[in-house]
């Protein structure tokens, strides 16, 4: 039941610099990261009944190898499932990605490859396998006597997928594509001087298109629910057509009933003579076992332009294998190799302007504005040169010249999608909504099929309140991306915005279907349930992103509203409290914990919550009428500068000026209130600890992130840039202990106090 006594919860006003943005993830069959915060899906057994003999790399003597491929009476290369089995069991390869982000947190993936040359130790894979890392872990299978091993400590592998021997070999990641999600490694020399184990097989490509009905085969190195590795699947083909990949990527792809799981990807397709027909990609989560595989033009097509670019020759062909190196975030291997095709070409501007443009992705703005500043001098006129300058002024914050130097580019070529696309991306953060469709309408004209730009120009319109705009934008977009989650996760938050809550829920279950990890995701559809009323159906999503999410407070918030509105104050006190261990801040849920504490009959405490909840916001009073406590006054935002008395303002010499923490407590248009506490490092390094929560005594939002970023100095202004995000230039008055910061965005100065 309700209970009136409660504010409702409304959707919240956020401020314009912490978009609520979902984690986008395609559904592809690579093992999901397996974090060190807690336990995989999987567990491998102990092996039974194991021989004395020690294991021994396939194939390393005749005694011990796998037997070779009979060949059949009637001369036909037809094989049976097992003879396929064991001839390409010589060519797999568990591949084991480990990464560790800017915070420390590690986490490791896995997938499959295949050899494709074995002289030259090269694998193929998928490119969302290796991702944006230089190189990678290699595991080839191994015999004991007669018997395959494929338990995971034989590998040195522990049964939690996060450690493994340090001995492990590598591969190098030569060149990897977007489009076609694939990839190429190059095996690292052992201490031996072998990159790959003895009796390595190389899989040849078919030089035939499989039919509908035919045959195929897998093996994947350890796919999610199996047990041990080294597991063998099989199917019919469907079709193969031009389609979408469970990437997006549109290509040749083959369709299969061969079921395959996350950890498959990247492994060989064969027929029954054991020759490459696709490349194993991802799975539609649309229709039942249907499978989807990098088809065999796909795949070599890919290896005909990529071959050539591992051992480049040319500056043009180390330029191309630079471009797929940043494409994939490999900006310092992209640096390297740009180095080596300026050296050949050093007076070539396009060149140059690549190069810096790649520094700047790399966060090292300094070079970068040294060598666009170069390319611009050697050609000023070139479309690439100020295409990449304006990308840069994007990267900086300094949307007027991004949007003056892309102006330029198109003046030049006027049909190049991605400077308009460019130009409507500096024009939508600089809040000019308008031109910003405009452009990206034009970018959508010449690049119709550009998923990016449809998404792209759904946020600009759902920024400028064109909800009706915006969801026609994001329901095309999930039409072209129908495997993806994140169009559906863009359309969902359209429909909220409008206040259309059961639409928008019914979205986010569509979105959840597609990624049932991503914990926003079920928040998203918590909340928009309860915009409905529907409390009950709300609750279980809320439960769901609390297990995905368990430092994320607003879950078990919302979870506790859901509590009690169903009539449950006991568990409603349970999750607000471990909400308040989270964060402390929110005078709301302050507020709402004194509501169900109030219905408990726990009337002191009640009482405490509502005066801790009226210090923060002296609105929120006692519901039975006595007034909260004073509270804060809304901070320190202001239209001036809010200067102390005696104030002595100079100019910031260097960054290191900065160093310490930093406080600020302001209000946003009367609606939002922002508390910050923001270490800056000598470097110009930053962390910041954020909590945005509404000054609207019947709007529950709050909000706490931690964030890192940069802040740079540069004479009157300081430039401000959160990780992943474009620099915002801002004027700034410096006293030491007082830091005044002008934010246009805000229509006013927020007051930092040294702490």
């Amino acid at each position: 039941m309700s209970r009136s006594a409660a504010p409702p919860r409304r959707h919240a006003v956020r401020p314009p610099w912490f978009p609520l943005a979902a984690t986008v993830a395609a559904l592809l069959c690579v093992m999901p990261s397996v974090s060190s915060a807690g336990p995989p899906s999987v567990i491998i057994e102990e092996p039974g009944g194991a021989s004395t003999a020690p294991p021994v790399i396939v194939d390393t003597a005749p005694s011990t190898a796998v037997p070779a491929t009979p060949q059949r009476a009637d001369g036909s290369r037809t094989m049976a499932p097992s003879e396929v089995y064991r001839h390409v069991l010589k060519s797999v390869v568990l591949i084991i990605n480990e990464k560790t982000d800017s915070e420390g947190n590690r986490s490791v993936g896995f997938g499959t490859g295949w050899v494709m040359d074995v002289s030259r130790g090269l694998i193929v894979t998928n490119q969302h396998v290796v991702g944006s890392s230089n190189e990678v872990r290699l595991i080839f299978p191994l015999m004991q006597g007669d018997r395959l091993l494929t338990a995971l400590e034989v590998y040195g592998l522990s049964a939690d997928g996060l450690t493994f021997d340090d001995d492990t070999p590598r591969g190098e990641v030569l060149h990897s594509e977007n489009d076609r999600d694939l990839a190429l490694i190059r095996a690292l020399p052992r201490p031996d001087g072998r990159r790959l184990p003895d009796g390595a097989q190389a899989l040849t490509l078919a030089d035939r298109q499989v039919w509908p009905g035919e045959r195929v085969h897998t093996i994947a190195g350890w796919p999610r629910g199996s047990e041990s590795l080294w597991i063998y699947g099989t199917g019919t083909v469907r079709q193969v057509s031009q389609r979408t990949l469970a990437s997006g990527a549109k290509t040749t792809v083959m369709e299969s009933d061969a079921l395959i799981n996350q950890g498959n990807s990247g492994g060989a397709v064969v027929d029954d003579s054991g020759e490459v027909v696709a490349v194993v990609e991802g799975f539609s989560t649309d229709a039942r076992g249907l499978s989807l595989f990098v088809g065999l033009d796909a795949v070599r097509s890919y290896l005909d332009g990529a071959l050539p670019l591992i051992d480049p020759q040319s500056a043009e062909d180390r330029v191309a294998l630079a471009k797929s190196h940043m494409e994939a975030g490999r900006y310092d291997r992209g640096i390297l190799t740009m180095n080596e095709a300026i050296a050949l070409e050093p007076t070539n501007a396009g060149y140059i302007a690549v190069r810096g443009l790649m520094f700047a992705f790399n966060s090292d703005f300094d070079t970068a504005k040294l060598d666009l500043d170069e390319a611009n001098r050697l050609a000023p006129n070139d479309p690439l040169v100020q295409g990449n300058l304006g990308q840069f002024y994007l990267l900086f914050g300094d949307l007027d010249q991004a949007v003056e130097s892309l102006t330029r580019a198109i003046r030049n070529d006027p049909t190049n999608a991605e400077y308009y696309g460019f130009r409507g991306l500096a024009r939508k953060q600089a809040e000019a909504y308008d031109k910003a469709v405009s452009d990206l309408s034009r970018a959508i004209h010449f690049a119709p099929n550009d998923v990016n730009l449809l998404m792209r120009r759904g946020e600009a319109h759902r920024l400028n309140g064109d909800y009706d705009a915006a969801i026609a934008d994001h329901r095309a977009a999930v039409e072209k991306l129908p495997a993806s989650p994140e169009p559906l996760d863009a359309l969902g938050q359209d429909l909220y915005a409008a206040g259309r809550h059961r639409e928008a829920a019914e979205t986010f279950i569509q979105a959840v279907v597609k990624e049932p990890t991503e914990g926003m995701y079920h928040f998203r559809l918590g909340d928009a349930l309860q915009e409905t009323g529907d409390w009950a159906r709300g609750l279980k999503p809320l439960e769901k992103a609390i297990e995905l999410m368990p430092n994320h407070a607003p879950s078990r918030y919302y979870a506790g509203l859901s509590h009690h509105n169903l009539g449950d104050d006991r568990a409603a006190v349970q999750r607000y409290r471990e909400a308040l261990q989270l964060d402390d801040s929110d005078p709301y849920l302050r507020y709402n914990l004194g509501i169900s504490l109030r219905a408990l009959g726990q009337e002191d405490e009640a009482r405490e919550q509502f005066a801790l909840a009226g210090q923060a916001n002296a609105d929120l009073a006692d519901p039975n009428g006595e007034a909260a406590l004073a509270g804060n006054d809304g901070g320190n935002m202001a239209a001036g500068d809010g200067a102390a008395a005696g104030a002595n303002f100079r100019r910031i010499g260097n960054v290191k000026e900065l160093a310490g923490t930093w406080k600020a407590d302001f209000t946003y248009n009367g609606e939002i209130r922002v508390q910050d506490t923001t270490t800056i490092q000598a470097s110009g390094a930053m962390t910041s600890d954020r909590t945005v929560s509404s000054t609207d005594p019947s709007n529950s939002y709050v909000e706490r992130t931690n964030e890192s970023g940069r802040i740079l100095v540069d004479g009157d202004q300081v430039l401000i840039g959160e990780q992943g995000k474009p620099f915002t230039r801002h004027n700034y008055k410096y006293s030491g202990d007082e830091f005044h910061i002008e934010y246009k965005e805000l229509g006013g100065t927020v007051i930092w106090y040294r702490q």
